[in-house]
């Protein structure tokens, strides 16, 4: 018994009393600590299970998130080669400008069929009707985009054979990309979800990334059909034509 004043005595642990007062309140507390400590929230998301876990302590990590999906990303590279290729249409024969513009664009085109072969095609065959004669079109026409730059790996700038592989290639991929972009892109956003594009860009990146930007390939022997306008017009105006919609006039 605590004396509480002259002939009263007040219950130790009685109302009032602050070490009672704090006991009950760590015993409110406990629960709810038990509570924060108990298994991790589950619930059901499309036919799944998801399971929501406390994060783990220690540094904080910065994570970066990418808005892009994988059909967005790889149309950004289709644009980025094709202002190369206008580039080099705007550079004098034999400027050497024109070789680091080309091994530029022969990089950014190795990579950037690597992230198709691995991301995007096998989407594509699974997910679409026709699906795997598509893929074997666009697999053809990387071949022959390969075939052209291993030819211009070795062919100095001066020459004028140079020149005129380097207007088959733009030929080549304008038409592979605008093929893409019209129908083969649209097919396959069509099947696929929004989540399931974002995060094949994000392994298209790092595939493009890890890649050597080089062909890898056996080069096919035979070489792709020249669909150039006669020789006669000048490079200039051959290369506008090719980046012009709508292809030669």
């Amino acid at each position: 018994m605590v004396p509480e004043g002259p002939g009263r005595v007040r219950p130790q642990g009685a109302p009032g009393d602050g070490r009672a007062d704090a006991g009950r309140a760590r015993d409110r507390a406990a629960p709810s600590a038990r509570r924060r400590h108990a298994a991790p929230h589950r619930r059901r998301v499309g036919g799944l299970t998801a399971v929501r876990r406390p994060a783990p302590r220690g540094p904080e990590r910065k994570t970066i998130v990418h808005d892009e999906d994988l059909l967005d990303q790889l149309t950004a590279d289709h644009q980025s080669v094709l202002l190369h290729f206008s580039e080099l249409s705007g550079l004098p024969s034999g400027d050497p400008q024109r070789k680091e513009l080309a091994d530029l664009v022969a990089d950014q085109l190795v990579r950037h069929a690597r992230a198709e072969e691995e991301h995007l095609y096998p989407l594509a065959r699974d997910r679409l009707a026709d699906g795997p004669a598509v893929v074997a079109r666009e697999l053809a026409d990387h071949h022959a985009v390969e075939a052209l730059l291993g030819e211009l790996r070795h062919i100095r700038v001066g020459s004028p054979h140079f020149d005129r592989l380097v207007a088959r290639l733009a030929e080549e991929v304008t038409r592979h990309a605008g093929d893409e972009e019209a129908r083969l892109f649209p097919a396959v956003r069509a099947v696929a979800t929004e989540g399931e594009l974002r995060v094949l860009a994000a392994r298209a990146r790092e595939t493009k990334e890890l890649s050597s930007g080089r062909p890898h390939r056996q080069l096919p022997k035979a070489r792709p059909a020249d669909r150039l306008p006669p020789p006669e017009r000048s490079l200039v105006e051959r290369l506008r034509d090719f980046l012009t919609p709508g292809g030669p006039h």
